[in-house]
């Protein structure tokens, strides 16, 4: 249980799921578990999942169950500088049953900060609550260079005497007395008053993802605008963007690509089209499945919500359009796909084209009519042409009341998709079954079974977790299996 939830699960609000009933749950399954098992669970999590709270809590954890084990593995779970805050926060925060760090954890924060250089821990400094600045004056590391020590006091208060020569240099560039653009994060440049032409310099010299995620942010600053003397912005940062050796670098995720698509809605053309061909190369870890895939999704009205839920601040991406991103990633690495759009009932009229960019792909899926939701119209449709295929991929909000009263049917079933499965896999005895909610919720149209797997909400890892599901189903022991090969 633990393997599967540092795999698959992530601290995001859902209607009845919460970040602190979460913590709960982890927590719950630490006192289950060996020491280390959770170490190994710990590095797992961070390392091939990219996950930020799940190890950090699992960390803090171990500073109460196992200290030594909790030094022998701090460095691996905590290797950035936001990754340290997380675990100070955590610490602090009573969720372990303590208010302050203590004497071992105290330690490991001060060798971070002596074992990292001055640039990384200068670069790592951006963030609040708690900032690397509170960090410092919490656990007082030890300088063990004469740069460093100038790097402490310079953060705890501004001094530049002595400080590294990026320091230095950053330092002019804010007062004015340099033009020249100091080589610091993005983000401590952005609030700056630049010139039209030092932020095309930082346009050409950021990194791939910042360039993905401030599109907005150059075009308003004058970037993309064609004067006769500039060279031609727009084709430089078009080929960033679709730049081979640069995506290899930055292994962007289709989510992020599809977001960045549709919040740059005004930026040129030409860079929207890049964005396109970077998407063709992100697909490329959708699942692969042998034989016949069916991918059913949602077109209803009520999948036009925000994926992140109704909130303050709510995305933009709405639930569809992930859907739609999904499908078509996988339509892209299967030859032997299709997809199925859905809403009241099964919609034929929508024909994607496999030789077609994902893109294009999308926009047309984007375009289907939309109705009530009847989830078990796809699987109905499957069983009367008597369809083979070992996978069917469901990518709903699971608001199914078209087929919601289970005695319509006459059955037992708790739900009419529940019904069309097993009559599915009478036919089709060795199929798996995957069901994506985009927005978790207290309904479900199918119950937990070997060969039913059921996501709930939209994370990182979504696609392994798919491919992992098609190969292994839902043995407990590949997950283990694959955090017990982790090496302390």
């Amino acid at each position: 249980a633990l393997a599967q939830y540092a795999v698959m699960s992530f601290f995001g609000d859902t209607y009845y799921c919460t970040p602190e009933n979460q913590i709960d749950t982890i927590l719950d399954l630490l006192a289950m578990n060996e020491p280390e098992f959770i170490a190994k669970t710990a590095i797992y999590a961070r390392t091939k999942n990219k996950m930020k709270d799940t190890p950090a809590l699992m960390l803090a954890y171990l500073s109460k169950r196992d200290v030594g084990l909790m030094k022998r593995i701090f460095n691996k779970v905590i290797d950035d500088g936001r990754m340290i805050r997380n675990f100070v926060q955590i610490m602090r925060s009573g969720q372990i049953g303590r208010n302050s760090l203590g004497t071992a954890p105290k330690k490991c924060v001060q060798n971070w900060f002596v074992e990292n250089d001055c640039y990384k821990i200068f670069t790592n400094s951006i963030g609040n609550n708690p900032s690397i600045v509170d960090v410092i004056k919490m656990v007082h590391p030890k300088p063990n260079t004469k740069e460093k020590e100038a790097l402490f006091k310079y953060l705890l208060g501004g001094n530049t005497n002595g400080a590294p020569d990026f320091i230095q240099e950053y330092e002019s560039f804010k007062n004015g007395l340099s033009l020249e653009l100091p080589k610091v994060p993005f983000e401590m440049l952005t609030s700056a008053e630049l010139s039209k032409k030092q932020w095309t310099q930082l346009a050409y010299n950021c990194t791939w993802k910042q360039l993905l995620k401030n599109l907005n942010t150059f075009q308003r600053h004058g970037v993309f605008d064609l004067d006769k003397n500039d060279d031609d912005s727009i084709a430089k940062v078009a080929s960033r963007l679709s730049d081979k050796e640069l995506l290899n670098k930055a292994n962007p995720l289709p989510y992020e690509l599809l977001a960045a698509f549709i919040y740059a809605e005004n930026v040129p053309t030409a860079i929207r089209e890049a964005i396109g061909e970077a998407l063709e190369y992100a697909v490329s870890n959708a699942p692969v499945v042998d034989g016949n895939v069916y991918v059913c999704v949602d077109t209803s009205g009520s999948m036009r919500a925000p994926v992140t839920g109704q909130r303050a601040v709510s995305s933009k991406i709405d639930c569809f359009s992930v859907a739609a991103m999904l499908a078509c990633a996988i339509l892209r690495n299967n030859e032997q796909a299709r997809v199925i759009p859905f809403h009241s009932r099964v919609e034929e009229s929508v024909a994607l084209n496999q030789n077609n960019s994902v893109m294009e792909n999308i926009k047309t899926l984007m375009k289907s009519p939309s109705g009530g939701t009847n989830c078990s119209a796809p699987l109905a449709m499957l069983n009367a042409n008597n369809a083979i295929g070992d996978t069917v991929i469901f990518l709903s909000d699971y608001e199914s009341w078209v087929d919601s009263i289970s005695n319509r049917i006459g059955t037992s079933d708790p739900t009419k998709t529940m019904h069309e499965w097993k009559i599915y896999k009478s036919r089709n005895p060795n199929a798996k079954l995957i069901c994506l909610d985009l927005a978790p919720n207290r309904t479900a149209q199918v119950t937990e079974h070997k060969d039913i797997l059921q996501i709930g909400g939209m994370s990182d890892s979504v696609f392994g977790v798919m491919t992992s599901f098609v190969k292994y189903g839902m043995s407990p022991d590949h997950w283990v299996k694959e955090i017990e090969s982790v090496e302390l």
